[in-house]
């Protein structure tokens, strides 16, 4: 009889939010817990991490799960555990709970006693709420855990689409149908806003690669245009040297000369041609320009060399 009034008055306080009235009803009913009088109730766990979740603390959260993880490792083997949707949910909606509120690894694998991933534990919630879904596929609060479940993966779209059939199955005449599409639509706009952004970031992200590729191809593209200068200056050297050395073992100094400007008329042409071709954009002057007075300067050296008698 004790257990069946705290049954009915823990589900009344807890659906309408009555924090307040839920901790004052645990309090009273403390020595039932503390006595375990209650342990031959299937509900006896289920209930206790319920009570545990209400007062909003990390450490009664962990608490909560530790107790519902340890209910569904059971349910393989206890009959009463395992047909009972509403502690699988309980679970999953407690796996959410936690992750949301950003509880680290670390703390959960100390409180299980054991390592475990949020991955794991993600995958292992959703796991025993697909079970509750398909006793009951047409319980809303269901789809609203699953979908919170799949938005602390950073699954989206899943997370819009289990809240929105969550939603469209809410029972409106229900008298906490406002409080529950209230906190359902905090979710969903969670959910979109989390959607938003990660599209935005993808979008970000590709914008950088594409400017980074941009960036590479222009240094690549000035390096090869460096060594080609290089190219042309270290030629024309070589050039100079070998003309100098040839017009030294020349007997006459006016041969020398004038084999000196001749082959400096020839090659001007074919180095500032060169140099131009590949700097176009170092000079405001015009490249035809450029190029027209290189020429003039390459011939007048070429005649002055040939007008040498």
């Amino acid at each position: 009889m004790a257990f069946t009034l705290f049954f009915v008055l823990f589900t009344y306080h807890r659906r309408m939010k009555n924090s307040h009235e839920v901790e004052k009803l645990v309090k009273k009913y403390r020595k039932y817990f503390e006595n375990s009088e209650f342990s031959a109730f299937p509900f006896f766990l289920h209930l206790k991490a319920m009570a545990y979740k209400m007062n909003n603390e990390e450490e009664k959260l962990l608490d909560a799960l530790k107790t519902l993880y340890q209910l569904v490792q059971e349910s393989d083997s206890l009959s009463t555990v395992g047909d009972n949707s509403g502690i699988f949910h309980n679970f999953a909606e407690t796996v959410a709970e936690i992750l949301e509120l950003g509880i680290t690894e670390e703390k959960i694998s100390n409180k299980l006693q054991k390592e475990i991933s949020k991955e794991t534990l993600v995958q292992r919630a959703r796991e025993k709420l697909e079970i509750a879904l398909r006793k009951h596929p047409t319980y809303a609060k269901f789809y609203i855990t699953l979908g919170r479940l799949y938005l602390v993966e950073g699954k989206y779209n899943e997370a819009i689409k289990a809240i929105q059939k969550g939603i469209s199955l809410e029972d409106s005449s229900e008298k906490d149908y406002a409080l529950r599409i209230s906190e359902y639509n905090m979710y969903l706009l969670n959910a979109k806003i989390g959607l938003s952004l990660q599209k935005q970031t993808k979008n970000i992200k590709r914008e950088i690669e594409k400017q980074k590729e941009s960036l590479q191809k222009i240094v690549e593209e000035e390096r090869i245009k460096n060594i080609e200068i290089l190219s042309v200056f270290t030629a024309l050297i070589g050039i100079l040297l070998a003309s100098v050395t040839f017009s030294i073992s020349m007997k006459s100094s006016i041969e020398a000369g004038k084999t000196i400007l001749i082959m400096g008329g020839t090659l001007l042409i074919f180095v500032l041609s060169s140099f131009f071709t590949l700097t176009p954009s170092y000079s405001k002057v015009p490249l035809p320009f450029r190029y027209m007075l290189a020429f003039i300067i390459a011939i007048i050296l070429i005649l002055l060399g040939l007008a040498i008698p």
